[in-house]
């Protein structure tokens, strides 16, 4: 697409930049349920902290819900893309906190 232009604008560089993200998220082979979008969504907001986050926190910055979140990086930890860690309180359960790797 891009060869066919002499010269470029911000708008169509833009364009088949967008484009070439979707097709390569297309491309990826993602489990029923698992959108490419929000797969992304959540892989950014999780690459903004320096610090482990728990599924609630994400699902929070992000606007998914926390089964959602928690779902999504269940996925990630599972292809080895996040790291997933307990964090024990002081009472009640532990908690599960996510890092990318």
């Amino acid at each position: 697409m891009l060869s066919q232009f002499e010269q470029l604008d911000q708008i169509q560089l833009d364009r088949s930049l967008i484009r070439k993200v979707a097709d390569d998220l297309s491309q990826e082979k993602l489990p029923k349920g698992i959108d490419p979008l929000t797969l992304n969504k959540i892989r950014d907001a999780l690459d903004g902290f320096n610090e482990p986050q728990t599924a609630t926190s994400l699902a929070q910055s992000t606007g998914v819900s926390r089964s959602t979140a928690r779902r999504y990086l269940e996925f990630l930890v599972a292809k080895g893309e996040v790291q997933a860690e307990l964090d024990y309180g002081e009472v009640g359960r532990p908690e599960r906190r996510y890092r990318s790797l």
